[in-house]
């Protein structure tokens, strides 16, 4: 055998250099074999309605208040404060205003993005929100629970949806299936939805500062400014991150409501 390089240790290619290196130490102790607890979401757990606080939310406050009593949601879900784009100093801010009035639908953004943010801090598996002219299909909530078991890992899970961009004012005549959860992002809206904690980070670095209403994050195509994120992929149509939808649809926006006082 030839004899090693000088600084090489013969057969092993390992250096042996005279100098001092440091090596990590295994810990001296027992250890507790257990992993971090997995998030589990129950989509009933954190259940948040966005809804202008005060007067000016009242009407659509009531049609909730109906909806959600007929279809099993009565106590199960709390109102989330909107934000109100006349006045809020935030939204001005992010938006490059010296004061409000600011875009509507970026204020919108921020009401949900204000939610992700509180799912982050307060570490929830996963949260459903819903805008508060929705109406939710016969036994919404049953339908949805029948499913839990079956729900796949996610960002994002859309209940109703806006295919091509065009409010659906009626619901699907199939008011009694279990719903199938299909991939992609099937159009824009955000009336009923539930998002889990990872996709709650990515929505919320994905809008902050908010630049684009809260379905926008969700679309690949709105990915075109320079000033965007740079781990969004700004290709046009490109789905950017896990997303599911319900089929047939369990929620949509209807006449009535949608054109209630208090819309934001």
């Amino acid at each position: 055998m030839a004899p090693s390089a000088p600084g090489f240790l013969s057969g092993g290619g390992l250096l042996a250099a005279a100098e001092d290196v440091e090596f990590a130490q295994p810990v001296s102790h027992d250890v507790t074999l257990n992993i971090p607890p997995v998030f589990k979401c129950n989509p009933f757990d954190h259940t948040l309605v966005v809804n202008l606080e005060g007067p000016g939310g009242e009407a659509r406050r009531n049609h909730i208040l109906r909806e959600f009593g007929k279809k099993g949601l009565r106590g199960r879900f709390k109102f989330w404060p909107a934000v109100n784009f006349g006045t809020d100093e935030q939204l001005a801010q992010e938006t490059g205003m010296k004061k409000c009035p600011c875009d509507a639908k970026k204020g919108c953004a921020l009401s949900h993005r204000r939610i992700y943010e509180t799912m982050l801090a307060e570490q929830w598996a996963c949260a459903t929100i819903f805008e508060d002219d929705v109406t939710l299909a016969e036994n919404f909530t049953s339908r949805i629970e029948s499913a839990i078991d079956s729900i796949p890992p996610f960002d994002v899970i859309l209940w109703g949806f806006c295919p091509g961009g065009a409010k659906p004012r009626h619901g699907p005549k199939d008011q009694s299936s279990v719903p199938i959860l299909r991939y992609g992002w099937p159009g824009s809206c955000v009336h009923a939805y539930t998002v889990s904690l990872q996709g709650a980070l990515m929505l919320t670095q994905a809008n902050t500062p908010v630049q684009t209403p809260p379905d926008g994050a969700m679309d690949g195509m709105h990915w075109f400014r320079d000033r965007t994120m740079l781990h969004i992929d700004r290709s046009g149509g490109v789905i950017t991150g896990s997303y599911w939808f319900a089929t047939p649809q369990l929620s949509w926006q209807g006449v009535e409501a949608d054109n209630l006082d208090g819309g934001v």
